[in-house]
C-alpha cells in the first residue's frame, strides 16, 4: 500500500486527549494500512530526529480481527520507546 491511498481514506477525529485514526475502513486490508502508517511515522520522527511528534496520544482502530504485522509491531515499540504515546484500540464496525 502507497501512502497516498492510505491518505485518501483514512478517517481521523480527536479529543482533546486523543487522536483516533480508523483503519477499519480497510476492510481486510487494514493491517497492511497499519503498517504502511507505522512505517511512515518512524520515517517522519527519523526525519525529525525521532522528536514526539504530538501532545496528544494516537491511538490506532482496527477491528478485532485485523493482526499487526512484524514491521508493524517493531514499528510500534519504536515509537513508544521514543515517548510517542500510540497505541491499538481494537473495536468491532458499527452496525
Amino acid at each position: 500500500m502507497k501512502i497516498e491511498d492510505l491518505r485518501d481514506k483514512l478517517v481521523a477525529r480527536e479529543d482533546e486527549e486523543n487522536v483516533y485514526l480508523d483503519f477499519r475502513l480497510f476492510g481486510n486490508r487494514q493491517s497492511e494500512a497499519m503498517d504502511c502508517y507505522l512505517q511512515e511515522a518512524i520515517e517522519t520522527f527519523r526525519g525529525r530526529g525521532m522528536v514526539v511528534g504530538s501532545a496528544k496520544a494516537i491511538v490506532l482502530i482496527c477491528d478485532p480481527s485485523a493482526l499487526l504485522t512484524e514491521n508493524a509491531r517493531f514499528c510500534l515499540c519504536q515509537l513508544q520507546t521514543s515517548g510517542e504515546s500510540i497505541g491499538l484500540k481494537s473495536t468491532p464496525p458499527a452496525i
